[in-house]
């Protein structure tokens, strides 16, 4: 089971479901890793040191996005199969969209916090995601 660009960035797996800020949120990081990939691309004829430099950099930056994405879709995935009940399900969704919202506001107004874990049975990794 995957989800698409817009059940991500909904944090929710039924489409046109609605969400406050982490939508926003989450569309930042994607549009992060398009503009990086995109500045690859635009510098990929140039093979001067700083080009090259540059490039890795933005490839750092790119797979840095992409690999938040992964985990809040792993985030999403692992809400909906903590349970066979909806009501649980969404309850999970929940808790976990607010942990995601807290750590991607950490990482905008400081050195980023440790991201939640992902798999759905795991233990917190840090105290501001007990709970």
């Amino acid at each position: 089971m995957g989800l698409d660009l817009d059940q991500l960035t909904a944090f929710h797996w039924q489409p046109g479901a609605q969400v406050d800020g982490v939508e926003r949120e989450l569309r930042q990081v994607l549009d992060e890793a398009v503009a990086a990939r995109e500045r690859i691309t635009a510098l990929a004829a140039e093979d001067s040191p700083a080009a090259e430099r540059e490039k890795e950099l933005l490839l750092r930056d790119a797979a840095d996005a992409v690999g938040r994405l992964r985990l809040i879709g792993d985030l999403v995935l692992g809400a909906f199969f903590a349970s066979d009940k909806p009501k649980e399900r969404e309850a999970e969704r929940l808790r976990r969209r607010d942990l995601v919202d807290a750590w991607l506001a950490s990482a905008r107004d400081t050195v980023p916090a440790e991201p939640p874990s992902s798999p759905p049975t795991s233990a917190p990794r840090s105290p501001p995601f007990t709970g």
